[in-house]
Order: C-alpha cells, then structure tokens, then sequence
C-alpha cells in the first residue's frame, strides 16, 4: 500500500505487510501541512494505522492540521496506532512545535512511546503513538543506510476471531412437484403392497419409509458448510428465545390460517422489537456513560451508531473564525460595559 508524490522532492509514503494481514483503506482529506497514509486491520476492535510524513518546511497550517487528523481518526475507531516522521525535535524542551503537538497528542488522550534518538545527529523525530493498545519491545536498530534509525515493535490486538462453519442437511420441500409425488408414491405403494392382516404398527412404518423414499427420489437430502458470524455484544440468549418464539408462532399462523394465531404473532414481533431496542439502547448508553470523560471513546461510538461521512468543510477560512470570535468577544465586551454604567439615580417621591 503506498501514496507516492508526484511533485517536488523527497516524501512519499508506503506500507508493506503480509498477505495474510486483512487490511481496507480509509480515505481522509490530506492536510496541507503533511502527507498520510491510512488502513484498517480488521478485527473485534479494528486497529486504525496512520503513517505520517511532514516536510521540515515550516507550515502555518500544522497546529491545526493534526487536530482535525486526530479528530476523524478517533472516530472510527478506539484503537488507534500512529506511526509518524514529523521533523520536530520532540526531545526539546523548548521548541514551541514540540509543545503544541504533544499538547494535542495529551487531548485525545494518545501516549507517545518514543524516548530516544531516532536520528543520528541525536534528536527523536520519529513517534510512535496509540491510543487503546499497549506498545511492547520498543527498539532502534541502525541499518546504515540512512541518516535515520529503524524502529521496531510488538502491539497486541485481538486477532479476527474465526467464523463458526457447520455443515446443515436441509431437503428442498418448496420444489417439489405435486404430481410427481403422486405418482412416485403411487409406484412405491403398488409395488410393495403391505399384507392386510398386517398390524397397525407395521402399516404406520410401511407408510412411512414409503413416503421416505419418495422423498429420496424427488427431493434428495443436500449438505452445505454454511458460515455462523457471531451477533452484536447486545444480543442476549432471551432476545434469541424470543425471536425462536417468534418462529413457531409465524409458522402457526401460516398453517391455521385463523386470525387469533395471527394477532398472536403482531402482539409477539411487537414485544421482540420492542426487546431489541431496549437491549441495544441499554449497551450504547452503558457505554456512553462510562465513556463521558473520554472524547476518544465518545467519538468512535457515535461514530458506529449515526455513521457520518468524513469530510471536512472547506467553507471553513481563517477571516470567518476570527470574525466569530470577534462577535463574542465584542458581546461579552457590550455586556461588561452595561453592567459597569452608573444606575440611574432614583426618582423622587
């Protein structure tokens, strides 16, 4: 996976990762002030990776820039590994870059994990940051063919978990023929005529293995491997009872035909769905809640629950945010002045 630059010198970003890896691009407005690369790996909780490349150029739109990065990185998911070649010398104290971006990094709540140089001039330029997953086994290695180290490290993340596969015998009762049935089972029957004085027990089975083997003829058993995916955290086994309930009282109906059957299964879907929505409201509000000090976390969940699209408004220019700025402080401004004026003084009685 690589973003090449078609102009100018230098930059350009790529990935390499093993075949095996289940990865998905995400696409997200690129900054002026920065190039980006970013995938998904997939899992229970997918890892969002982010490559980053800024030009040691300065750039007036750098402050700004990885807030709205970081932003709509957290809001697609909790887990968040971001691998970054700034060009800032986050080793020095007194660089004011170095503190606006460690300041930001602070805010969403992201741990940065590099504390030794990574140039060979003895600076720390290189940064490895998460955000809901624990770096281990973090080391540099000269391999001399650059003036910049390499960076080696171990994350655990939950792997995919693997889809239950079962193997089911269905027969295809719906394409069965009436007529067909009529005369196989006719066949059959003529056949191999039972005795008349055989008992009732014996009839029964005869009958029986007879239209059994009709259906062996015209509707053959059939095996499938199908896949079982695993259901949201919300669903409960009584939700899966209810909806079992709901089943058998569908196919009531449809066999009756009678209408207490049928307002028996409204009443019942009604109760399911009304048990869906409470279960799956109780989960997010759970989560919510204990979220409520974590934007990170926030962002990421409504995220999943109202899926908005990632973009970022370019309406959005330098004069309109100071002219809003302007508006309140002028207003706070107006409302100080009119608390300090001298009252009026009283009328005379």
């Amino acid at each position: 996976m690589d973003k090449p630059l078609h102009h100018g010198r230098g930059g350009g970003i790529a990935t390499i990762f093993c075949k095996d890896i289940t990865t998905s691009a995400i696409t997200i407005p690129a900054p002026s002030s920065f190039e980006h690369l970013v995938f998904k790996l997939s899992g229970p909780k997918p890892l969002v990776t982010a490559v980053i490349y800024r030009p040691p150029k300065p750039n007036p739109a750098f402050p700004s820039d990885p807030s709205e990065f970081l932003t709509q990185l957290c809001a697609i998911s909790p887990s968040i590994l971001l691998l970054s070649d700034f060009n800032i010398h986050v080793d020095s104290s007194d660089s004011t870059t170095s503190i606006e971006l460690l300041d930001i990094f602070n805010y969403f709540n992201i741990t940065q994990y590099i504390d030794f140089p990574t140039h060979k001039k003895g600076h720390t330029l290189d940064l490895v940051c998460t955000s809901g997953i624990t770096v281990s086994n973090l080391t540099s290695i000269d391999l001399t063919i650059t003036d910049y180290l390499a960076i080696t490290l171990e994350i655990d993340i939950p792997t995919p978990q693997v889809k239950q596969n079962r193997t089911i015998t269905f027969r295809n009762i719906k394409a069965i023929n009436i007529p067909s049935l009529s005369s196989t089972l006719a066949a059959t029957v003529s056949a191999s005529a039972p005795i008349s004085t055989a008992s009732p027990t014996a009839l029964v089975n005869y009958y029986n293995d007879a239209l059994s083997s009709c259906l062996d003829v015209i509707a053959p058993k059939k095996s499938k491997l199908v896949t079982f995916t695993l259901s949201d955290p919300w669903y409960t086994d009584q939700l899966r009872h209810l909806k079992v309930q709901g089943r058998q009282l569908e196919r009531l109906a449809n066999k009756t035909g009678l209408t207490v059957h049928l307002d028996a299964f409204k009443l019942h879907q009604q109760q399911y769905k009304d048990a869906l929505n409470t279960a799956r409201s109780s989960h997010y509000s759970s989560i919510i809640q204990s979220g409520s000090n974590n934007p990170k976390t926030l962002f990421s969940t409504i995220n999943k629950l109202l899926k908005p699209m990632y973009t970022i408004s370019t309406s959005f220019t330098t004069s309109k945010c100071n002219s809003f700025l302007s508006f309140f402080n002028d207003k706070i401004i107006a409302i100080h002045n009119q608390l300090a004026a001298p009252s009026p003084p009283p009328l005379p009685t």
